[in-house]
C-alpha cells in the first residue's frame, strides 16, 4: 500500500471514531435535555443527512466502476487504464455510512424540505442524461452516467458542513462533542499529507478519494468557521456565568 493510500485511510478511519463520539455525545446530550426538558441540541440533522448523501454517492458511483463495461470505455478514455479504487477505503466508507445513519436515527424525525429540493436540483441533469442514454439521443455513454455521479460526490464533499455552520449560528449552541474540530481537522491534515507527498500521475490516483485541493481547503474553512463559532459560544456561557 502506498503513503498516499495510508493517509487516505487514516482519515476516513478519523472521521469513523468522529461518528462513534458524536454518537456517544449526542446519546448523552439527550438523556440530560429529558430531565430538564431542553429542546434543540444544536446538531444539524441537515448536516448528518447531506454527509449520508454524499457517502452513497461516492460508495454508488465506486461499485459502478467495477462493471465490464465502464471498464472498458475507462480504458479507451484514459491511456488503457482500469479505473484506480481503493478496496480499503470503499469497506471503511461502509462502515462510516451505517454509523452516518445510525447518528440521523438517533435525532428527531424532520422532513427537510431545502435538502430535498437541493439533492432533486443535482438529480434532475443526471435523469436527462440517463433519458439521453436509453434512446440513444447523444452520444452518452455508461461512463459519463457514472462521472457524473463522482461529480455530484466532489461537490457535496465541499458543502456538506454548511448546514452545521447555520446550525450553531441559529440555535446558538453546537451538539459537536469536545474535539470534533480536533479529529476532523486531523482527518484533513492526513488528505494533505498524502497529496503533499504524492508523485503519482491524475490518473492513477484512487477514483474513491476525497483528497482534491478544492474540497480539503473548503472544508478546513468551514472547520475553523466552526472552532470560532463553539470558541464564541464558550466565551459567552462564561461571561454568563461570572455574571450570576
Amino acid at each position: 500500500m502506498r503513503l498516499i493510500d495510508l493517509f487516505n485511510n487514516g482519515a476516513i478511519i478519523l472521521r469513523c471514531i468522529s461518528s462513534i463520539l458524536q454518537y456517544k455525545h449526542t446519546k448523552q446530550q439527550h438523556q440530560h435535555n429529558q430531565q430538564r426538558y431542553q429542546g434543540p441540541t444544536g446538531l444539524s440533522t441537515t448536516y448528518l443527512k447531506l454527509q449520508l448523501f454524499t457517502i452513497l454517492l461516492s460508495i454508488t458511483s465506486t461499485c459502478f466502476y467495477f462493471l465490464p463495461e465502464v471498464q472498458d470505455q475507462y480504458s479507451l478514455r484514459f491511456f488503457n487504464q482500469k479505473p484506480p479504487i481503493d478496496i480499503p477505503y470503499l469497506i471503511i466508507e461502509l462502515i462510516y455510512c451505517g454509523l452516518t445513519i445510525l447518528l440521523i436515527l438517533q435525532q428527531h424525525y424532520e422532513f427537510d424540505y431545502e435538502l430535498l429540493a437541493f439533492i432533486v436540483i443535482q438529480l434532475v441533469p443526471f435523469g436527462y442524461l440517463i433519458k439521453l442514454w436509453l434512446y440513444n439521443q447523444s452520444k452518452i455513454f455508461t461512463l459519463d452516467l457514472i462521472d457524473y455521479l463522482w461529480l455530484l460526490t466532489k461537490f457535496n464533499a465541499c458543502v456538506y458542513l454548511i448546514p452545521q455552520i447555520y446550525r450553531i449560528w441559529f440555535d446558538e449552541c453546537s451538539g459537536l462533542y469536545k474535539n470534533w474540530i480536533w479529529l476532523n481537522l486531523g482527518a484533513l491534515g492526513f488528505e494533505f499529507m498524502g497529496n503533499f507527498i504524492n508523485n503519482n500521475q491524475w490518473f492513477e490516483d484512487a477514483l474513491n478519494f476525497n483528497n482534491y485541493w478544492i474540497i480539503i481547503v473548503l472544508n478546513l474553512l468551514w472547520t475553523i468557521t466552526i472552532f470560532f463559532q463553539t470558541k464564541f459560544l464558550k466565551e459567552e456561557e462564561e461571561v454568563h456565568y461570572k455574571e450570576v
